[in-house]
């Protein structure tokens, strides 16, 4: 959805310097991300990266993250990234069920 905070990361593939919009692809999915707002443009092809923005359009299909913040994450295990990150859902998706219940319940 247009307005959604986006958090995308994958191997630079193609960059548009002209508009300042890269394409990302990770696992066969793609993502484009515009870059604009950033001040380091410095970013190398077949490299990974990870960007924090919101979705701003669609591009055939496509989204297109407008970002506002970047990381370099070629040295970062992605596979136990990703382990953290559904742990963490997992783990907030249990204390928003509990608080729920107790406040359907009471103390």
């Amino acid at each position: 959805t247009i307005g959604s905070s986006a958090r995308v990361s994958g191997e630079l593939v193609d960059v548009d310097a002209s508009v300042g919009v890269m394409k990302l692809r990770d696992r066969g999915a793609v993502v484009y991300v515009d870059v604009n707002k950033i001040g380091n443009r410095d970013f190398q092809l077949e490299t990974w990266h990870q960007f924090v923005g919101e979705i701003c359009r669609f591009h055939d299909g496509v989204a297109v993250v407008d970002a506002r913040l970047s990381r370099c994450v070629e040295q970062v295990d992605m596979g136990m990234y990703e382990e953290c990150i559904q742990i963490k859902r997992q783990f907030l998706e249990r204390l928003s069920a509990a608080a729920e219940h107790d406040t359907v319940t009471g103390p």
